[in-house]
């Protein structure tokens, strides 16, 4: 039997395994939340962060790419998920003993949710060429989550497989899908940018398109809204889109002397007036394309 000394110094609290993966989970979540929050400004903003080469938003903030669900997002399911996921293993792990049938279904659903969110990886990469970077830290906490949950269930005797067989099966299941999706979103994408560069007459106003490189806003706007059908009935009753630079002298500034910023189209009379001016992104073809008909329809001298 261990006995202490009046007054000697306790021993060092070094934290241990469990400690540590609290900690680390605890830190994932706190970095997926400000990452959210940093997207979520960045598209209030009409622009994306600088990811580096093969990673983007677009899947954030593009309705045709993400809406899989109806106006649920694929990218607000696997935030929610992966909070619910990271909550439920650090619920678990703060138990001495958890029941062992909360384990088996904490450890088959989550293992169902990481399968979820391994096979919707391809789906950025395949309709726009980048990684969603949101959505690979999404999917890095859910697997902390289910890491920390199988060493848990491995410590009360829980086999492993009831996790991992969910994890392969979802993910077979989902990968196929989401590769066949963004393989549907690309061709689509490409259909939509030649309609809406082909489209346009020989009278009507003229229609300068501010863009600038590394502008996932810019494709948007050109593959989700112009290239709506709504939208080029509209486009053709004028002389057709032509796309310039920032810093081009057809990027004129706003009224209040503001220079352009990508997207923008710009309205140019026949008289070479401008007569107005669409700024930003907004998946809402319909809206659009009343407002461009409002600009167009502006009587000459106005």
């Amino acid at each position: 039997m261990e006995s202490t000394t009046p007054g000697a110094e306790a021993p060092p609290d070094t934290p241990g395994p469990g400690r540590l993966a609290t900690a680390f989970a605890a830190a994932c979540l706190a970095q997926v939340a400000l990452a959210w929050l940093a997207l979520l400004v960045a598209e209030g903003a009409q622009t994306c962060p600088d990811l580096g080469p093969g990673l983007g938003c677009a899947a954030v903030f593009r309705p045709r790419l993400s809406r899989l669900l109806g106006p649920v997002t694929v990218t607000q399911v696997a935030f929610v998920g992966s909070m619910a996921a990271l909550g439920l293993a650090l619920m678990l792990h703060a138990r001495r003993a958890p029941p062992r049938p909360l384990l088996v279904v904490g450890l088959v659903g989550l293992g169902a949710g990481a399968g979820f969110a391994l096979g919707l990886q391809p789906l950025p990469w395949r309709a726009t060429g980048a990684a969603c970077a949101l959505c690979l830290a999404l999917l890095g906490c859910v697997l902390v989550a289910f890491a920390l949950l199988l060493a848990i269930a491995w410590r009360a005797g829980v086999r492993a497989r009831l996790g991992l067989a969910p994890l392969l099966l979802a993910a077979a299941v989902v990968a196929p899908l989401a590769v066949r999706h963004g393989d549907r979103v690309a061709a689509d994408d490409l259909e939509r940018v030649a309609r809406a560069r082909a489209s346009g007459g020989d009278a009507g106003p003229s229609l300068v398109l501010v863009t600038q490189e590394t502008c996932p806003y810019c494709h948007a706007l050109l593959a989700d809204v112009l290239g709506d059908e709504r939208v080029v009935r509209v486009l053709q009753r004028t002389r057709g889109l032509v796309e310039v630079r920032r810093g081009d002298a057809r990027a004129t500034d706003d009224p209040e002397g503001r220079p352009a910023r990508a997207p923008t189209l710009i309205v140019v009379g026949p008289d070479g007036r401008e007569r107005g001016r669409l700024v930003g992104y907004r998946h809402d073809p319909a809206a659009y394309a009343t407002r461009l008909l409002t600009l167009i329809e502006v009587p000459p001298g106005r």
